[in-house]
């Protein structure tokens, strides 16, 4: 690929478009146009040692792309323009499915090569740690939030191995910097937006069992983890199937465990059970506020199954 063959830039022009990818057309439509880029090489991580919360195998890592890198990750999510069949309008947010659709019950999984700049981060990530090479990131969701949306606790299901690595970017961070930013900080510290920060909650519940549906209490929140502009969270094994995972649809959240509705808030407010598992390393001061960004987008990566593992996994699930 020709991100792996580039030269690894500076800090100067990391993430500077180099050249331009070419996408395959689709259904009739013009091919897409990708910048591509390159990134520099994360040093080995380890997931044990940055989990965070009270749940086993959910992992945060600040900063984990630079600015620049920010800026060429979203270049590249809206290369693809409004009105292409990639896009897809949901309740809450609009997305972009790379790798291929998953199979549903009435369609079969075709699955597709990414392309170059998403397979140059999957790479990365299988690179510093994050996936194993035997099941590297093949699938990606590029999720487009504007302020007051989220999604729904749900769970990703088998048709995925089990571990999914969310990186949450700002479109506009430029624009937003907050308390924890050094340059920001010493000029707004004795106001209440010293106490406030950029970012999305991601919220784990234990998942119930068929029977306990609509008969037990619906579980308490296991977790709650701040979703900072340019982190990584990365979770797995039990938290991935064991967990429903969700982000609240609010614009602020207060720190010590109150949410709070601001006047463009599409959501009620309501009450966050457990406090941010991640405060320190989130750098989320107590009594502050949580202010989601105007638009957030997230990539989501994960290693979806080959057909024919999938068709061993339904018909074992059918049994």
């Amino acid at each position: 690929r020709k991100v792996q063959e580039e030269s690894m830039p500076t800090a100067a022009n990391s993430s500077r478009p180099s050249s331009k990818e070419l996408a395959p057309s689709v259904g009739g439509e013009p091919p897409l146009i990708f910048p591509t880029f390159a990134f520099d090489p994360r040093p080995l991580i380890d997931l044990g040692a940055a989990s965070v919360g009270a749940i086993e195998h959910v992992s945060y890592f600040s900063d984990f792309v630079t600015r620049e890198e920010s800026k060429a990750i979203c270049e590249a999510v809206f290369a693809v323009p409004q009105g292409h069949r990639r896009w897809v309008t949901l309740k809450g947010r609009k997305l972009q499915c790379w790798g291929g659709v998953p199979p549903g019950r009435d369609a079969a999984f075709e699955p597709e090569s990414l392309p170059d700049w998403l397979a140059g981060l999957g790479e990365a990530l299988v690179a510093c740690g994050v996936f194993p090479p035997t099941h590297p990131p093949n699938h990606v969701l590029v999720n487009v939030y504007r302020n007051g949306e989220g999604i729904l606790a749900h769970t990703d299901g088998p048709t995925y191995a089990p571990r999914t690595a969310t990186l949450s970017l700002s479109l506009n961070e430029d624009s937003e910097l907050d308390a924890s930013s050094d340059a920001s900080f010493s000029a707004v510290a004795a106001h209440e937006e010293a106490r406030s920060v950029y970012g999305a909650v991601m919220t784990f519940t234990p998942r119930q069992r068929t029977s306990e549906v609509g008969v037990e209490p619906k579980p308490s929140a296991a977790c709650e983890v701040v979703l900072r502009p340019r982190s990584l969270v990365v979770f797995r094994e039990g938290a991935y199937s064991d967990h429903l995972h969700s982000i609240n649809a609010l614009d602020g959240t207060e720190a010590d465990g109150q949410l709070e509705e601001s006047e463009t808030s599409r959501a009620p407010a309501a009450e966050v059970s457990v406090l941010p598992a991640n405060s320190n390393t989130a750098r989320v001061r107590p009594g502050g506020k949580i202010i989601r960004p105007s638009v957030r987008v997230s990539l989501t990566f994960r290693h979806l199954y080959p057909p024919a593992a999938l068709a061993g996994k339904v018909e074992s699930r059918s049994n």
